[in-house]
C-alpha cells in the first residue's frame, strides 16, 4: 500500500455505508462509537467489553493493537488496524 500521505488519504476514506455498517455493529455490542473522521473513528467502552469482543483473556494488559480475527467477516474486512491512543505525557503518572 505504501506510505499514507495527505494526497493519498482521500482514496482510503470508507463510504458512508461502510462507516454505518461497522459503527452499528460496534454500537450493538455496547461500544460508544465516535464520529468518523477521515479514515477512522473512536470506540469507547469498558475494558471487559474490549476483551470480550476481541477474544482477549482478562489477564492480558492493554495491547498496542487489536486483532480483527474475532470479528465477523463483514465487519473485519473493512478494518485494516485497531490501535489505542497513547496515554498523555502529563498528569499523575508524569509529574
Amino acid at each position: 500500500m505504501g506510505e499514507l500521505t495527505a494526497d493519498r488519504v482521500h482514496g482510503l476514506v470508507p463510504s458512508p455505508d461502510v462507516v454505518r455498517t461497522v459503527g452499528r455493529w460496534f454500537a450493538a455490542r455496547g461500544f460508544e462509537v465516535g464520529d468518523a473522521v477521515g479514515i477512522s473513528f473512536a470506540l469507547t467502552g469498558p475494558r471487559s467489553l474490549f476483551h470480550e469482543t476481541f477474544g482477549l483473556p482478562e489477564d492480558v494488559p492493554r495491547p498496542e493493537a487489536l486483532n480483527t480475527d474475532a470479528l465477523p467477516g463483514d465487519v473485519a474486512r473493512h478494518i485494516s488496524e485497531i490501535t489505542f491512543a497513547a496515554p498523555p505525557d502529563f498528569g499523575p503518572a508524569h509529574p
